[in-house]
């Protein structure tokens, strides 16, 4: 018999500026500036407290999610 163990919660943010960040397994990710980014809630909160990200009826978002500079 499998024993499966069940996902852990996650959040979606909007990210403002970029970041490198570790998923449930301690892989590396990385998560670009103007784009949203799906991670850990732990991880989520940490960002958004520290104005790395917003929530993602942020109106910011609309106006900026996939901008690239150039």
């Amino acid at each position: 018999m499998v024993v499966t163990e069940p996902a852990p919660a996650t959040q979606t943010v909007f990210m403002l500026r970029s970041a490198h960040y570790r998923d449930h397994d301690g892989c590396k990710k990385f998560a670009g500036q103007w784009n949203d980014a799906t991670m850990l809630v732990e991880t989520a909160h940490r960002a958004l407290n520290r104005g790395i990200a917003t929530a993602t009826t942020d109106p910011r978002r609309a106006q900026l999610r996939g901008m690239r500079g150039g």
